[in-house]
């Protein structure tokens, strides 16, 4: 029964990455993240306020049965329930180990330290209660604390050198990889690379069967220039004859 639960999540959770990695990305090419950056929670609160596309289908919750193993014969409870099912972004442990890992990796976002500042109540200034009622109390104003936090910035992208036009890419060279295990994503590179080959060569004989096209039109044409020349002397001859002639 658990095989068959885990066999719905897991097409589910890869469509909540597809329709996420669209919904995080229009939140990262904000000015407020480019200047100062977000925090994984703040990045989460943000994407709730997007609607989910029509067509995402709804995270289907496990039934609340504890999980056996075969061999020790232990059983171990399921994870609580995310708080956000039928959204892309249905947990903050969703956002930060299967979404926020492909930009990652992708080089759009990296992770670094900041500092925010945090408001609290300075408790070294307080006075002290007072015994006597009917005597207001003073209470110290909150005074904002300085504190570390990790917060993702725009990643800084290598350099790729181009080969041919980016027309003659094929449409699939610009997709995200990184949701593939090892072995596919290295046969996805094997086929670019392939067919990149491919379009380079098909352009290297198109270059020069433009050349040998311009070069045989070259030739026709002073083939055509010396057949006129040949002419005009011919004429010149026969213009001369007539003059002696006369």
């Amino acid at each position: 029964m658990a095989a068959a639960t885990w066999a719905r999540v897991l097409p589910q959770s890869r469509a909540a990455v597809a329709h996420s990695i669209p919904i995080i990305r229009k939140i990262i090419t904000t000015d407020h993240f480019r200047t100062s950056g977000l925090t994984t929670a703040e990045i989460f609160s943000l994407a709730l306020k997007e609607p989910a596309p029509i067509n995402f289908e709804k995270y289907e919750v496990p039934a609340e049965t504890d999980i056996r193993y075969i061999k020790s014969g232990r059983t171990k409870s399921p994870p609580p329930s995310p708080p956000h099912p039928a959204h892309p972004v249905r947990s903050i442990q969703f956002l930060k180990k299967q979404i926020l890992p492909v930009l990652q990796g992708s080089r759009e976002i990296r992770m670094t330290t900041g500092k925010r500042l945090l408001t609290v109540t300075d408790t070294k200034t307080a006075p002290a209660p007072t015994k006597y009622k009917g005597k207001d109390r003073e209470t110290s104003a909150p005074s904002p604390v300085s504190h570390t936090v990790h917060l993702w910035m725009p990643g800084q992208k290598q350099g790729v050198k181009k080969i041919v036009s980016d027309s003659s890419i094929p449409a699939f060279a610009s997709e995200n990889w990184d949701h593939l295990n090892k072995r596919r994503r290295h046969a996805r590179d094997e086929k670019f690379k392939h067919d990149v080959a491919l379009i380079v060569r098909a352009r290297k004989d198109e270059n020069q069967e433009k050349k040998r096209l311009a070069w045989q039109e070259r030739v026709q044409r002073l083939e055509r220039r010396k057949g006129k020349n040949q002419q005009r002397y011919q004429r010149w001859q026969q213009q001369k004859a007539a003059e002696g002639q006369t």
